[in-house]
């Protein structure tokens, strides 16, 4: 069970929930001094790139990190299976790679409620489990918190254009709300713990993107220190706070932690230019859209409890750490892929990372293989014989790609069969014209870099000075790339919200070109809802399968409902809308289409459950 709650109440809901729950049944108590099963202990991290960390000879001094290396093992060869949080961290929590356990993107996809996690697993057997997650990405519409006993309720998501850069709460005050709960637990009781920091990843983004000087929420900083390097600061800093709750408890010596990276450099020091791009950035263009080493390659440090053996150093994969910690716990991680970093791994495994963009940049496919003792990757798109880069693909490797992507029983991401709706776009004068299941192929590696750094540059805008500097960073997109679906789907959320006639056009031409993608089926419901409610609502129950947890698409079937006069479906939805992560108060309190269920007593009753 999980119990949602702000954490200044943390401490009261651990009582509460320890006092409560009976301990469970499962494997027996695996050897240790205590007699009792060890605390685990997992921090992940986005944006960590190893190569500049001094635990791999890099230039970034982090010395609680090399304490637990020299306790420890880092591992020299260690592979995220996405280089996007959410998919990443539910790899992490289920020893299953994306395309099993089905999370694909870090704002709609969610962890469906049937696949086993760590914590689960672990709470079975009597551990006392938390989650302290920082990002918006991994709010409850992300399906990881699921199991968690405790979860310190990280920011709510974004709503609508801004949803591709995460809203992320100070990392500190996580660090002391991690030790109240220490506190919580008593001393004979095994925890596990799960704390996410984002704070790398979101350096790399200012130090790309944001104005000489400044950085949101903080001082003007010195010139000579990029945000980069401050991050991976406080990121060290709150792995000695975290080391010090458990010492200072007794409780190090039986703990085993795990610091682990979601994804790794996603883009290159310093600002972005208008120039053509050097040829080794072509492969970093931000996250989910790097599939290059850089972004693949990440930290991974594993320090066991006193007395157990370290882990060998073998090539690591992300599916890996959860049934290792499993083990360590003597429980089963049913069906997890990985292997037990405990006893090794084979040297020349296959290690698969799925991203969301390929050449048509809303792809979802195997990237790339990796292997010990010679070339180590491949852009493995829909034909396992191409690379983004443009250089030939070793034969061999080529083959091993193929027959591990055939092996998985791999798809394509969810899609809606349009034909279901295309007596509604018919009527409206559309005139298809879809882009193949294939993609759209880029030749020219800068032109792609070109149209994705845009993408994230518009994303930025939006979110750090407003709507209409984000719409004309999109605009510039299209200029280049006119079919290019993450930019019109970009745009047309920021004119649909602002009201403006130039969101047809957008998001026409967007159906015309992508009219099986939720996404853009939903955002032309949006800018086209004036014409037919009716219409719109048809067309969002046709995307409601796909996408669950969108928590616009629930609120906009709210509204439909109200509309309609279906008091109790529209109070339904509304819930399921504000559980899902929409929390835009003044709005809803507003919004001339819930005027009929804001007259009902069911919107009252809603609100109160929310403390409105």
């Amino acid at each position: 069970m999980s119990v949602h709650r702000p954490i200044s109440v943390v401490v009261v809901a651990c009582l509460i929930a320890l006092s409560t729950r009976c301990a469970g049944s499962g494997s027996a108590d695996p050897e240790s001094a205590s007699g009792r099963r060890p605390d685990l202990v997992l921090v992940t991290v986005d944006g960590l790139d190893p190569s500049e960390l001094s635990v791999y000879g890099g230039r970034l001094a982090v010395p609680t990190l090399e304490r637990l290396s020299e306790q420890g093992t880092a591992f020299e060869d260690a592979w995220t299976a996405s280089p996007l949080t959410r998919p990443a961290v539910a790899t992490y929590l289920t020893g299953l790679a994306p395309d099993r356990h089905g999370v694909r993107d870090d704002r709609v996809s969610s962890l469906p409620a049937g696949v086993p996690t760590l914590a689960g697993a672990l709470g079975a057997v009597g551990y006392r489990t938390a989650a302290f997650p920082d990002s918006s990405f991994l709010g409850p519409s992300s399906g990881v918190l699921r199991e968690f006993e405790i979860v310190d309720d990280p920011p709510r998501p974004s709503i609508g254009p801004i949803l591709g850069v995460p809203d992320v709460r100070p990392v500190f005050p996580l660090a002391d709300n991690f030790d109240a709960w220490v506190e919580t637990v008593p001393a004979d009781e095994p925890l596990f713990a799960w704390i996410h920091l984002s704070s790398p990843m979101m350096a790399q983004f200012q130090d790309r993107y944001a104005q000489p000087g400044t950085e949101d929420g903080e001082s003007a900083a010195p010139a000579q220190l990029p945000a980069f390097d401050r991050a991976v600061g406080r990121v060290d800093e709150i792995l000695s706070r975290v080391v010090g709750s458990l010492e200072t408890r007794d409780r190090l010596s039986r703990s085993a932690i795990v610091v682990a990276g979601t994804m790794g450099r996603v883009w290159r020091p310093g600002p972005s230019s208008d120039g053509e791009p050097a040829a080794d950035d072509l492969d970093l263009s931000g996250p989910g859209f790097s599939v290059g080493e850089p972004a693949l390659r990440v930290p991974l440090v594993v320090r066991f409890p006193a007395g157990a053996p370290r882990p060998a150093a073998a090539p690591a994969w992300a599916t890996d750490v959860a049934p290792t910690l499993a083990a360590l716990a003597g429980v089963d991680m049913a069906g997890a892929e990985g292997v037990d970093l405990a006893n090794g791994a084979a040297p020349d495994r296959v290690r698969l990372a799925w991203a969301w963009a390929t050449r048509d940049q809303m792809g979802w496919r195997g990237q790339r293989v990796a292997r010990a003792g010679r070339v180590r990757h491949n852009d493995g798109l829909a034909d396992p014989t191409a690379s983004l880069s443009g250089e030939p693909v070793d034969p061999g490797i080529a083959a091993d790609l193929a027959q591990a992507l055939a092996a998985r029983n791999e798809t394509a991401l969810p899609s809606v069969d349009y034909r279901q709706i295309s007596s509604i776009l018919e009527q409206r004068g559309l005139v298809l014209d879809p882009v193949s299941d294939g993609g759209r192929e880029f030749g020219d590696p800068a032109t792609r870099h070109r149209v994705v750094e845009g993408v994230w540059n518009a994303r930025w805008r939006a979110q750090s000075e407003g709507m209409e500097a984000g719409a004309d960073a999109y605009r510039g997109v299209l200029r280049i790339d006119p079919d290019n679906l993450a930019a019109l789907v970009g745009l047309g959320q920021l004119l649909a919200l602002n009201g403006s006639p130039e969101a047809v056009a957008v998001m026409t031409h967007a159906v015309e070109r992508y009219p099986s993608q939720p996404g853009v089926l939903h955002w032309y419901a949006h800018a086209t809802w004036s014409q037919s409610w009716q219409d719109a609502e048809k067309l969002l129950h046709a995307i409601l399968p796909l996408e669950p947890m969108d928590a616009d698409l629930l609120y906009d079937l709210a509204c439909t409902r109200s509309l309609a006069g279906d008091v109790t479906a529209s109070a339904a939805r509304l819930r399921e809308a504000i559980e899902a992560g929409y929390r835009a108060w003044p709005h809803i309190e507003t919004d001339p289409d819930l005027r009929t269920l804001r007259e009902n007593r069911r919107f009252a009753e809603v609100m109160k459950e929310y403390g409105r």
